[in-house]
């Protein structure tokens, strides 16, 4: 609204300097029509009395008290009309480049809503690709037994989308693997020495990688899918990091807490090591409660606002 308003305050200010300007020309033209006028009256009333001669010499008289009383008049006046019509013509230049400056930064401002629409639309079908990979995903595994390696005991029941992410989460996070963890914890008394989280780590990404290897490729696809989704939004160069903030955290907002251990393991691995970076970049991993899962206590995910 102020806008419009500034516009017409704009608009009414210079129309306001065309009418002054109109203004001064007419006035000109009548001045020096009344000078002209007021010379031909001095002329004849009171150097002729009145009177009119046939003689060739009286109206060269004439000519020369004429040219020299109304010459620098009209010439004075003709300086001013061209400084006015000067005036003008910079007037409306300046009317045009500030009207093509107007449609420039309204035809930007179009453009910037164009592409904020078009990335949003590709972004929330990104992130529904997603979520239709994760209905995909199956899993029948029950646990996890390290004898030397890590292998899952059947569940008995193929479990498909949220309920499998649910179950792989209960295996890496409070079954199987978590007992292993706990065995290693009580094994010595110092665990956050490099060599025993080496252990643990290495406890906890191969019983990841058992469950990430059981599925028949959509879990695959599902972290690709989500971890392009975020590095593109990292990446983009039109977006604010709060516009980039905004968007991941509609990401972050969806996520459960499965996913987000899921998440967590595969961060830790090599193949997810750059995914990690972003997630721990931009505190993803919130939904995990440390208290609850012991290994995050000991293996922070690059930083520690990860968490």
């Amino acid at each position: 609204m102020s806008t419009d308003k500034d516009t017409k305050d704009n608009s009414t200010e210079k129309m306001g300097g065309l009418t002054a300007d109109t203004t001064t020309y007419v006035k000109l033209v009548i001045g020096a029509f009344i000078l002209a006028l007021s010379a031909y009256g001095i002329w004849f009333g009171v150097m002729q009395g009145f009177s009119l001669s046939k003689d060739p010499a009286y109206w060269a008289q004439f000519g020369d008290y004429l040219g020299g009383t109304i010459g620098p008049i009209v010439g004075l006046a003709t300086i001013v009309l061209l400084v006015i019509t000067l005036n003008l013509q910079r007037t409306e230049l300046r009317e045009q480049r500030e009207h093509l400056a107007q449609s420039a930064k309204e035809l930007a401002e179009q453009n910037q809503i164009l592409m904020k629409q078009s990335f949003e639309q590709s972004f929330f079908t990104w992130l529904g690709h997603y979520q239709k990979t994760l209905d995909q995903i199956s899993f029948s595994g029950g646990t996890t037994i390290h004898s030397p390696e890590p292998t899952l005991v059947p569940h008995g029941k193929v479990l498909t989308s949220t309920h499998a992410l649910k179950r792989m989460a209960q295996v890496l996070g409070t079954q199987g693997c978590n007992l292993c963890i706990n065995d290693a914890l009580r094994s010595t008394p110092n665990p956050h020495t490099e060599p025993h989280r080496t252990n643990l780590k290495n406890i906890f990404i191969s019983s990841w990688l058992a469950i990430y290897h059981s599925d028949l490729g959509s879990l695959r696809v599902g972290l690709r899918t989500l971890y392009g989704l975020v590095r593109w939004i990292d990446q983009h160069e039109l977006l604010s990091e709060k516009d980039k903030k905004h968007y991941i955290s509609i990401i972050k907002a969806r996520l459960t807490e499965a996913e987000a251990l899921i998440l967590y393991a595969n961060g830790l691995t090599e193949d997810g090591a750059k995914f990690g970076e972003l997630l721990s970049k931009y505190s993803m991993l919130t939904a995990l409660d440390p208290q609850q899962y012991e290994i995050l206590r000991y293996l922070p995910l690059n930083e520690p606002q990860a968490l």
